[in-house]
């Protein structure tokens, strides 16, 4: 291969890994990770034990070690960032190497998959930001590689293969359950080139099924994590996506963004060489992944609930054969040519409108919150200020609270086995006086006015930082000489 070749796709490689360090990102989920992994690697706090959260507990794991290295409390969403690049460039490598394994194309047409991802991240806002999806994408896609790597190989390679791709898969699952949803389709995945027997596919499923079942337990032991609050994070995050008003401004762009890549794939399979019955029974995967992954979302509509759906187009890509032709009518090395034009033209918008201030601005709103609280005090707010490295008053503190407190409302919906404690923000309040409250955690009505009366008794509002800052505590004369950059609330 010709360097020439190589560099434009590295080129733009490169802004793409840009563009995710400095994006603007989600000011909530990101903050919300790196404070649980603070709890729990410095606090030595717990998940359910100590405090609520109905997430895997992996991610935390992961960024653990930024405070185990010693990350300053300034730089934790850099380099927490610098993690989700290197979970991405992995992603993007896998995705060559079956695209590479699969077909002979120039290196354009190879890394359509890589394109089609990179795309959708500038469509879907905040799709690859820190969270449990984007850390999962490439244990199931190195999973997808081994196994069809297994069909190549014979006997104990194939079968050693065919476990660990199941091992990986079940990473992929325990980091993010909603990946589950793509295990059906990764067994036709094989190799389309060879004949493909049904025993010897069901020969490699149950290898894959007990390198599945190996990790599982694996996984528990290394997250510390019982059966039990396995299953209480899965059944409690369905809950909540169907519990409150729900949240349907996503809808029209996932949906649309769901036409264009089906209409994508189908072009794909139109052009690909699979036989007629593959193609059927790939084009009800596409639409079993799509629909699923909508149904699975609830009442909240965001752009992480398509994630699965995302990857699934990118690996179904990176393995579909497609026709031989001329370089001019090659279907495939037109696509990949009118991509990559695309991605360039995105990315240098993308790249006008954001520096490197989209990171220090939010890490200064944090920084202030820091310097206001001291070290052994807690703060109520929502996760866009939270200075990461401060307690939570009490056990509840996720700010989940549209409609009439939505994830209380879901504590007193769901059939609780783990004797949660009590969901009720006013005694929290009372009981642990944080130093800073956010606004939304008061909840007013007719019945409150005792817990004014105790707010106005403790607490004064700021207007600058638009918080409730309790009285005993003192606010540096110098602390707001520079406009707050993120509004608290």
């Amino acid at each position: 291969m010709k360097h020439k070749d190589k560099l434009i796709p590295a080129a733009i490689v490169l802004c793409w890994v840009i563009y995710l360090l400095f994006q603007q990102g989600h000011a909530n989920d990101e903050a919300e990770h790196l404070h649980i992994a603070w709890l729990i690697q410095v606090q030595g706090l717990w998940p359910i034990r100590d405090f609520f959260e109905h997430h895997q507990p992996a991610t935390w794991h992961l960024l653990g070690s930024l405070f185990q290295i010693g990350v300053k409390e300034d730089w934790l969403l850099f380099f927490g960032r610098v993690y989700v690049v290197l979970a991405i460039l992995l992603s993007a490598l896998g995705l060559y190497l079956i695209a590479y394994r699969s077909r002979e194309a120039k290196i354009n047409s190879l890394m359509m998959p890589v394109y089609f991802f990179m795309l959708s991240s500038f469509f879907l806002k905040n799709l690859i930001v820190i969270r449990p999806e984007t850390f999962a994408t490439p244990f199931i896609i190195y999973c997808v590689l081994l196994w069809r790597a297994s069909f190549t190989s014979i006997d104990v390679n194939a079968r050693l293969l065919s476990a660990v791709a199941g091992m990986l898969g079940m990473v992929s699952v325990m980091i993010s359950p909603r990946f589950a949803i793509l295990a059906p389709g990764i067994l036709f995945l094989y190799p389309s080139h060879i004949s493909v027997s049904r025993s010897r596919l069901i020969n490699h499923a149950v290898w894959g099924l007990l390198g599945s079942a190996v990790g599982f337990f694996l996984l528990l032991i290394a997250f510390n994590q019982s059966l039990q609050e396995l299953m209480f994070n899965i059944r409690f995050s369905a809950l909540l996506q169907n519990t409150g008003v729900g949240w349907y401004a996503g809808l029209p762009v996932i949906l649309f963004f769901g036409v264009i890549s089906l209409l994508l794939c189908f072009f794909y399979l139109r052009n690909s060489d699979y036989s007629s019955a593959f193609k059927g029974i790939h084009s009800v995967v596409l639409l079993f992944v799509f629909m699923i992954s909508i149904y699975f979302m609830g009442k909240y509509f965001y752009a992480q609930g398509v994630f699965p759906f995302v990857v699934w187009i990118t690996l179904f890509m990176a393995t579909t054969p497609l026709k031989g032709g001329s370089q001019q009518q090659d279907p495939l090395w037109i696509a990949s040519t009118l991509i990559t034009l695309m991605a360039a033209i995105l990315i240098t918008y993308q790249i006008s409108r954001f520096a490197i201030e989209n990171v220090s601005l939010v890490n200064k709103t944090r920084k202030m919150m820091r310097n206001l609280v001291p070290e052994e005090d807690s703060v109520l707010l929502s996760y866009s200020t939270h200075p990461i490295t401060r307690l939570d008053p009490g056990y509840y503190a996720l700010p989940i609270l549209e409609g009439k407190n939505r994830l209380c409302e879901t504590i007193k919906l769901y059939d609780v086995s783990f004797s949660l404690p009590e969901c009720d923000y006013q005694k929290q309040i009372r009981r642990h006086l944080p130093a800073l409250i956010a606004q939304r955690f008061i909840f007013k009505s007719d019945d409150d006015a005792d817990f004014m009366q105790f707010i106005a008794r403790y607490y004064r509002f700021n207007p600058d930082l638009s918080v409730l800052i309790r009285k005993n505590i003192n606010i540096p004369e110098n602390l707001l000489d520079e406009p707050l950059p993120v509004a608290a609330d």
